[in-house]
């Protein structure tokens, strides 16, 4: 370069542009970091939405169960009672469970087929 000659001046809207797209992509980088950031306290740990979907699923299936077992509680409370005051009852639970009968009662027990060996 020889003295004379002058560095040109860059017009400050060239400058204002320059800057601004190092700022954009900065801003692009934190927030894109953000996200990532937020989405992984929202998926890990115990308070994630992954681990809160799943505690749900699980308390749902529980809940089911509790009303199925409430249910049988309630049944085998039924025959309790039943083996308790029922005497007609009480004889046919024996007649049918254990096979007695009165002595001049006549026993027909029904046998399941046998499994077929050629199958």
């Amino acid at each position: 370069m020889t003295p004379d000659m002058e560095i040109p001046k860059v017009p400050k809207e060239l400058v204002k542009k320059a800057r601004k797209g190092k700022s954009s992509k900065l801003k692009q980088t934190l927030f894109i970091f953000v996200l990532v950031f937020v989405a992984v306290i929202f998926t890990r740990g115990d308070s994630g939405l992954v681990k809160i979907y799943r505690l749900n699923d699980k308390i749902s299936t529980a809940q089911q169960e509790i009303v199925r077992l409430k249910i049988e509680a309630e049944d085998l409370n039924w025959e309790i009672n039943k083996l308790k005051e029922d005497s007609a009852y009480i004889k046919l639970y024996a007649a049918e469970y254990y096979g007695y009968a009165k002595p001049d009662q006549t026993i027909i027990q029904f046998l399941p087929a046998a499994p077929d060996s050629s199958r």
